[in-house]
Parts: structure tokens; sequence; C-alpha cells
């Protein structure tokens, strides 16, 4: 699927909070289109869209657009980004390992991490979460009925540290679902049995 990011600017953000809806689609009128080079972005896409004071919203029902807006990369195109990309990413993958940590060496001891593997039809991805999201973690994983979830991961950020990749999370932002019950993961647990 195609993604784009939209930004508010800060003056604007009172005009639209109550106007939008997560996994609603919108129709999109009066706004600016510019080269999309912040420091960490939501889309691989090279544009973004620029809300104006005269932007205007409408709802639509339209059946032909993903509501979900992922976007997954697989293990082998996780594994190969270098050093300097800093594109959000969406990722999915059957838990294969999980291991609780006391300490993050990042964060000088202060917070837990938990460090977990999935895997899907073309290999394995490690990844490292801290912070909330080791208590998220935790709880979805005893409400799991499934020893090895599929675990989708949402706006995840791609860290290299000399020459080790690992997906990571972005406090606040990241999110973490086991077993979703969307087409995506459907598809995905589909393709994955046929390769298992």
């Amino acid at each position: 699927g195609n993604k784009i990011q939209a930004t508010i600017p800060p003056q604007l953000v009172c005009r639209f909070a109550h106007l939008i809806k997560e996994n609603h689609v919108y129709v999109i009128y009066y706004f600016r289109v510019v080269e999309n080079c912040d420091g960490s972005s939501f889309s691989h896409n090279k544009h973004r869209l620029l809300f104006r004071l005269k932007t205007v919203l409408v709802t639509s029902h339209s059946t032909t657009i993903d509501h979900y807006g992922l976007s997954f990369l697989g293990s082998n195109e996780i594994l190969t980004r270098k050093v300097g990309f800093n594109c959000l990413v969406d990722a999915i993958g059957v838990l294969m390992t999980y291991q609780f940590d006391l300490e993050d060496p990042s964060s000088d001891g202060k917070t837990s991490v938990v460090k977990f593997e999935l895997a899907d039809m073309r290999g394995r991805f490690p990844c490292a979460f801290s912070g909330k999201y080791v208590d998220e973690f935790r709880e979805m994983l005893s409400k799991s009925s499934n020893v090895h979830p599929t675990v989708v991961l949402q706006f995840a950020k791609i860290s290299t540290d000399r020459g080790f990749v690992c997906v990571e999370n972005i406090e606040d932002l990241t999110r973490v679902m086991f077993n979703p019950m969307i087409p995506p993961v459907f598809e995905f647990n589909i393709r994955y049995s046929y390769c298992s």
C-alpha cells in the first residue's frame, strides 16, 4: 500500500484534533504537499501533506482503502537496513523467543527491557522494547492462548549498533498487538503456515 505522512502544524492541532479518528478514512481538501525531510518519518514517501487553516476533512466510507495503514517490512528488509535509516516501520512475525531483562544498558540501568525474536517467511529478526512496553508485552503474553502468537508492530524504529540490527519502540508512539483480528494478520498466518 501507498502511505503518505500528514502533518498538522502545532498552531492548528486544536482545530483538527477532534475531527480525526483512528481507523477512519478521509477525503482531504485544501492542503499543501511538501518535501518529507524531517528527522523521523512515518512513511517511505518523499512527500508529505501539510494541513492548512482552510483544510477540509470529509469522512469516507471507502472499502478499497486499507483502514489499518500497515505496510509490513519483511525480516530480510529489516536486517539489511543501514545506519541513518530513520523511517518508522511496521513489522509482523510469529513470536519465537523472548526474555525479560531487569536492566536496559542504554538507560543507565533504570528500566527493564523485553528482548524478543519474530519470524516471518524469510527469516527472523530481533526486537528490544523498553518502558511501558515491557508491561504491555507481559500482559498480552499472559492473555494469549497461543504459545507462538503473531505479533504486529506499528511505528517502530530500526536501530543499528556496530552492525547489529534491532527493531525498537518509540515511547508513546509504537503500537504492539498480539493476534489482532484484522485481515493483514489472517493473510500473514495463511502464508506462514504454508512455509512452515
